[in-house]
């Protein structure tokens, strides 16, 4: 007579109810979905902070490898062969040529290139893959072109000496005199290619030495590094304050993660502008690359300044809008309203009352 109606579910909220067993909800619904629902400015700001802490984690403790780098330029292939080099990188640290790198330090000046020692290490292993090099490039297209020439004179003389013994004798004479003078030609150009990576290589070595950037970096060497330590420092701090429901302070921590960060990608350019554009216009050298390091710093500084406004928008709402500065304007307020009534006498208070009467 009565539809029928599915009472499993409300049967199995009553007997929770009963047995005093509330449901069991997931890590994700009490870690994340209900920090979000209460309270979900706070919840988007630990985000950005976690993500902004990861990355200085990962440019930090990578900086010391070659993986995340500052900068990396390319010697031309002139040097790659007669050096066995291939690249200068340079990370936060210090720089590498190839796989030789110096000491990390974090107060590293950018001032001072690789020595021509570094450069010129792997010289003596070069020079046989050098001299091979201009041998196969040069010499060889020349040979074959000689090769060509000669054959093409023997098949020209085997089919002249059905002719004629004497215009054989003189088509081969011709091909061997034309081989010749272009395996001539071929040993000149390879001379001169290594006398031309030799002046190269000279003049790029003496730029490394007397190197000087546009403004000395000396000076603040230690501050290309050393503030996105405290940066990380302060947004761990700020992490911890903001999980326990403390967002007055981590908005000051966040506020000095900010302006440390900041500070650091500002000297990161300076680097850029004062020394790495030099570098790039030294002879020998080929293409510059910016590394993954100045990125990672960038996205770093943005989710920190995102959560810099979000915290501090609530600082402000809170002190200046629904906290202790309202409640005193509210008490000042009554206590001048109060001092502006007139003074009443008790015997006015009295006829007053009589009238009443």
């Amino acid at each position: 007579m009565f539809d029928e109606i599915d009472l499993s579910e409300n049967e199995k909220g009553t007997n929770e109810l009963v047995h005093g067993k509330p449901p069991k909800k997931s890590f994700f619904h009490v870690y994340v979905i209900r920090p979000f629902q209460k309270n979900p400015w706070n919840s988007l700001s630990l985000v950005l902070i976690f993500l902004s802490t990861l990355f200085l984690f990962i440019l930090l403790v990578g900086g010391r490898t070659q993986a995340i780098y500052l900068s990396r330029f390319t010697f031309s292939d002139l040097i790659q062969k007669i050096t066995a080099k291939d690249k200068i990188t340079f990370t936060l640290y210090g720089h590498c040529v190839d796989n030789e790198c110096t000491n990390p330090s974090m107060t590293h000046n950018f001032d001072k290139l690789p020595s021509p020692s570094d450069i010129t290490s792997g010289i003596k292993i070069a020079k046989r893959r050098f001299s091979v090099d201009i041998i196969t490039n040069g010499p060889s297209n020349i040979a074959k072109d000689a090769g060509k020439t000669i054959s093409d004179g023997a098949q020209g003389a085997g089919k002249t000496i059905s002719d004629g013994a004497k215009d054989a004798g003189q088509t081969i004479s011709n091909g061997a005199q034309d081989g010749s003078k272009i395996i001539k030609e071929g040993a000149e150009k390879a001379g001169d290619a290594i006398i031309n990576a030799a002046g190269l290589l000279e003049r790029m070595l003496k730029e490394f030495v007397n190197f000087k950037p546009k403004r000395p970096t000396v000076n603040f060497s230690g501050l290309i590094s050393i503030p996105y330590l405290i940066a990380l420092c302060s947004n761990i701090g700020a992490l911890v304050l903001l999980y326990f429901q403390f967002p007055t302070p981590a908005t000051l921590f966040i506020f000095v993660s900010a302006i440390m960060n900041g500070l650091a990608i500002l000297f990161d350019l300076l680097v850029f502008v004062w020394v790495f554009e030099l570098i790039e216009k030294i002879p020998g050298i080929g293409n510059q690359k910016t590394g993954p390091g100045i990125w990672l710093a960038g996205w770093s500084a943005t989710f920190l300044c995102i959560a810099c406004l979000i915290l501090g928008f609530r600082l402000y709402e809170k002190l200046c809008c629904g906290g202790w500065i309202r409640d005193v304007t509210k008490a000042l307020k009554k206590k001048i309203k109060k001092m502006r009534k007139p003074n009443i006498s008790e015997e006015e208070i009295r006829k007053q009352m009589l009238d009443r009467v």
